[in-house]
């Protein structure tokens, strides 16, 4: 009976052993998947935050300069899954594709961030704009503004060295008059402080001269000396690129144009002088200048396309405008502006003043029309996670 008794309390504490050996090696197990599951976890994090490092680098790519825009992948200098990018916590990221869509207005590109095993892809969508700035101020320069004679403005101003107004002054459509000279003005108010207020100043965008010249060079190439260009400028297709170079140095100096020009942007390697005449007023062209620019205005300056402004002229020197018309138009200038005349519509950016003699009224003028020539602020617009067999 003893014995009896004896094998079965060893058969039980065999079991008990063998249970207990089981629910050790399951501890175990489950303990194992466990660091592993929080491993793949964090690796997955960390993988899907160099994906976002990517998106960043893909916006500021595209922020650089808006040749930059319309490009796929091989024609960049982005990372790719040969040349991925590595970060500080050894995770690394690469663009798997770029295209565009919605008529090129939107980018959609595919960014595959990577930490040891773990991959995770993300689908970004990059939209761009023109800078508030082109639509927010009439006048817009890091020097002084000054007005002579009798003004009214329909839209605000603003010059970061300080304004000069000389004669009456009228603001309407809640505009403002600002500078950033004086910092002890008190603000701006429409009603209360519509003229003098201070605001930070505001960072005035170039004229991107070297950009447009490449731009314009991948389009028709043409020369100052040419018997036939003001032939060849109105003939070109409806949207062209057109060039002109001065390979003989000549002394020819301007251009005539007229009408609705169709879309075209006109970049002159030299000081030019263009003269808007004609039966028709002047509409839809963008005309720059590597070096200074003189407009003689004959007739209107107007829009072909409906609430939008389109007429741009942008130098890399001074402007001078000559005339008494309605000039619905931009005049960018990374030097000086003047007007010569007494009257305008539309909008100066200019870095180093603004000059107006004459009477003047600013009307409030509509959104600026997108030549494509535009260093334009991209930004996300939005992004999700996909399967990396998208």
């Amino acid at each position: 009976m003893y014995k009896k008794s004896k094998g079965s309390v060893l058969l039980i504490a065999v079991f008990i052993s063998l249970v207990a050996i089981l629910l050790i090696v399951s501890m175990s197990t489950l303990s194992t998947g466990n660091v592993k599951q929080v491993s793949n976890y964090h690796m997955g994090k960390l993988a899907y935050y160099a994906s976002e490092a990517g998106i960043a680098e893909v916006t500021n790519y595209f922020n650089t300069s808006f040749l930059n825009w319309g490009k796929i992948l091989n024609e960049t200098s982005l990372p790719a899954n040969a040349s991925a990018q590595t970060l500080d916590n050894g995770s690394a990221y690469w663009i798997d594709n770029i295209t565009y869509t919605e008529n090129n207005k939107i980018a959609v590109v595919d960014i595959v961030g990577k930490y040891k095993d773990s991959y995770r892809k993300v689908r970004a969508r990059i939209q761009t704009s023109i800078p508030k700035y082109f639509d927010d101020y009439g006048l817009l320069t890091d020097g002084v503004i000054t007005i002579k004679g009798n003004k009214t403005l329909y839209m605000s101003i603003h010059g970061n060295d300080g304004i000069v107004l000389k004669g009456p002054t009228e603001t309407q459509n809640d505009s403002v008059v600002t500078q950033s000279e004086d910092p002890d003005a008190l603000p701006p108010d429409p009603v209360t402080n519509p003229i003098g207020g201070y605001i930070d100043p505001i960072e005035v965008p170039l004229v991107p001269v070297d950009d447009l010249r490449t731009f314009a060079k991948t389009g028709i190439n043409l020369d100052i000396s040419q018997a036939d260009l003001a032939a060849q400028i109105a003939n070109a297709p409806a949207g062209s690129l057109i060039y002109i170079g001065d390979a003989t140095g000549s002394n020819n100096n301007s251009i005539t144009i007229s009408g609705d020009m169709q879309g075209k942007v006109i970049f002159v390697d030299k000081s030019i002088t263009v003269n808007a005449q004609g039966v028709q007023n002047l509409s839809s062209v963008m005309i720059i200048s590597s070096a200074g620019l003189t407009v003689n205005g004959s007739v209107d300056f107007v829009s072909s396309h409906a609430d939008q402004l389109d007429t741009v002229f942008a130098c890399n020197n001074d402007i001078t405008l000559n005339g008494s018309r309605k000039f619905q138009s931009l005049f960018w200038t990374n030097g000086s502006f003047r007007q010569n005349g007494s009257s305008m519509a539309g909008r100066v950016i200019s870095q180093n003043g603004i000059t107006f003699n004459g009477s003047f009224t600013l009307t409030a003028s509509n959104k600026l029309y997108d030549f494509g020539t535009f260093d334009n602020v991209a930004s996300l617009s939005s992004w999700q996670q996909v399967s990396m067999d998208n």
